[in-house]
């Protein structure tokens, strides 16, 4: 099956440059941190220091990548304390969180943006991350811990997905009309997985991912002509498929269903599914 081909490891570094970066807005109101750019915006939200061993929790500093300004100054901005952090851009924008430690709400928004997110080794208590309504959404969240929900929303146009962290609650992914990619390692989640697109020709892989209660996995790719890998997972709960009007390609290897099973292709599939 496919795999996804995009990578935002780029962004550690250096912080991609964009036509039309601008200035972005830094406001502390308690201990939420919120950050807002109509425009193109390149940041990273750091929570780790240097040579320190570890996150310090409620610690994020703030920097500004190519072409990007915090409220007019190319500088660092540097807050303690901080419980939520909300970041909402456009244009197309980037946006790096590395080694950040919050008790409450991390949220990244596109706002009629493409948007590029790469979170990596953060530990919040929500996390979601939605992209432009008509434009695409490409995120990786690597070796994180999530505490209660994963949420992440797509646009119309394609996106990409790759999820390799714990996630203590549900998690929801919603990516819209495009020709969607989504790769998902979970090695504990202590909820439900619910997976929806649209119809456009996708591509969803599960791999290595443990249900610890009797949640459900809900997979609806929608009408395109669509393809769902599932290997080394155990699914305590229910397992349901749902296919649209495309034709679909099922592959299940080393697969656990503790509840129902329920499987409805594409009503153009031809050749059978198969499980090994």
């Amino acid at each position: 099956m496919a795999k996804l081909s995009h990578s935002l490891v780029a962004l550690v570094l250096c912080l991609a440059s964009s036509a039309n970066a601008a200035d972005v807005e830094v406001k502390r109101q308690g201990a939420t941190l919120k950050l807002k750019s109509q425009y193109s915006a390149n940041l990273a939200l750091i929570g780790r220091e240097s040579g320190a061993p570890a996150a310090v929790e409620g610690h994020v500093r703030v920097r500004p990548g190519t072409d990007t300004t915090l409220n007019g100054i190319d500088e660092d901005f540097v807050f303690d304390g901080i419980t939520s952090v909300s970041v909402t851009v456009g244009g197309t924008s980037r946006v790096f969180v590395v080694a950040l430690a919050v008790g409450g709400e991390l949220a990244i928004k596109g706002d009629r943006a493409e948007l590029g997110v790469l979170v990596r080794d953060t530990t919040a208590k929500k996390l979601s991350v939605e992209g432009g309504a008509r434009e695409s959404l490409e995120l990786e969240c690597l070796g994180s811990v999530i505490r209660d929900k994963l949420t992440i929303k797509g646009g119309e146009a394609n996106d990409s997905t790759q999820v390799s962290c714990r996630v203590e609650r549900d998690i929801e992914i919603s990516l819209g009309e495009g020709d969607n990619a989504a790769s998902l390692r979970v090695p504990f989640l202590g909820g439900s997985l619910k997976v929806k697109t649209g119809k456009g020709a996708d591509v969803l892989e599960i791999q290595e991912t443990y249900f610890d209660e009797a949640k459900p996995l809900k997979v609806d790719l929608g009408g395109g002509s669509n393809a769902l890998e599932v290997t080394h997972a155990v699914v305590n709960g229910a397992f349901s498929y749902k296919g649209g009007s495309g034709r679909d390609e099922l592959r299940l290897r080393g697969v656990f269903v503790g509840g129902d099973l329920s499987l409805k292709l594409g009503a153009r599939t031809q050749s059978p599914w198969w499980t090994r």
